[in-house]
């Protein structure tokens, strides 16, 4: 039991990291030691088609449902995430998928769809997906 809490914990955490951004707020990064930078959610490979986008510019906030920055200043929200994978604990190996779409964000600047993958381990249970996200530019 303690296992499958733990997995559903380690697949919560992931895909909610994994949200980037869902509310709008204005200006550049915050200050403070709050954010975090997608390496550090086990994010290992991140390509977006607006090449100024790389993996060690992104910060956001841990446990996503804000808004994140590129280290210049630029602001984006999620519009969608989508990412499949797969669970594995010392009890076996199971998929996992998740997707949601926030709405159209008409208006609000350029859009922008990046493909990531995705590695963590936690007590022993390792989570390994790919998805794609798209997000919009706000700022």
């Amino acid at each position: 039991m303690q296992s499958r809490t733990l997995t559903v914990s380690l697949i919560i955490s992931v895909l909610m990291a994994l949200a980037f951004a869902a509310t709008a707020a204005a200006g550049t990064p915050p200050s403070g030691q709050g954010l975090i930078g997608a390496s550090d959610q086990g994010i290992t490979s991140l390509s977006c088609s607006d090449s100024s986008i790389t993996m060690d510019d992104l910060v956001f906030t841990p446990g996503g449902g804000t808004p994140n920055w590129t280290v210049d200043g630029r602001m984006y929200l999620l519009q969608s995430i989508e990412v499949s994978g797969t669970i594995t604990t010392p009890d076996g190996s199971f998929p996992v998928s998740f997707s949601k779409t926030w709405g159209n964000k008409t208006g609000l600047g350029e859009v922008v769809t990046c493909t990531f993958e995705q590695e963590a381990t936690e007590n022993g249970a390792t989570f390994e997906a790919t998805g794609t996200a798209t997000v919009v530019r706000i700022r």
